[in-house]
């Protein structure tokens, strides 16, 4: 039941034991703060992904000199990316365009311009079937052939969608 399933995922987060949920950005991730209104100065900083508060909704997130919980709409993930056969990494979004450096230069992409590395987690948006619009999903690879990501919904779920489909902004 849901009971239980919740009741185990306490319990291995008490014991220190990391899931790697689609859902969820993981441990370990580095990730840029940004959109913080209250706490403006920490804008801009990066830091790595400590765990999430699902009572909470929020992500610890150490930034070097403290701990900040932060929703998934305030951070962006430092994404190895390809853009055009050129290595790069995601610095920010900005408005509706992601900065990435490539090299020394830092350019404005579009996201259906980058390439998705296998575990970024990214957001869904405008797909026929609307209970998966705005869901979080993991990418596990991309189909050239098809032209496709495939990405992981859930434990039991794995869909092939259009670059144009995914969105590095996590929440609206």
């Amino acid at each position: 039941s849901t009971e239980v399933l919740r009741v185990l995922a306490k319990w291995r987060a008490a014991a220190g034991v990391v899931t790697n949920r689609p859902d969820q950005l993981p441990s370990g991730a580095a990730v840029t703060v940004c959109g913080l209104t209250g706490a403006a100065e920490h804008n801009g900083k990066t830091g790595k992904i400590q765990g999430y508060n699902a009572e909470k909704g929020r992500y610890t997130v150490d930034v070097g000199d403290k701990q900040l919980a932060l929703k998934s709409g305030n951070l962006v993930q430092q994404l190895k990316v390809t853009r055009d056969g050129q290595n790069g990494v995601v610095d920010s979004i900005e408005d509706d365009s992601i900065k990435v450096t490539i090299g020394s230069e830092s350019v404005l992409c579009e996201g259906t311009s980058l390439r998705w590395p296998t575990g970024a987690r990214l957001r869904l948006f405008g797909l026929s079937k609307e209970e998966y619009n705005e869901k979080m999903v993991e990418v596990k690879s991309f189909d050239d052939a098809a032209g496709r990501y495939v990405v992981q919904l859930d434990a039991a779920t794995q869909l092939r969608v259009l670059p144009e489909k995914l969105s590095l902004r996590l929440a609206l």
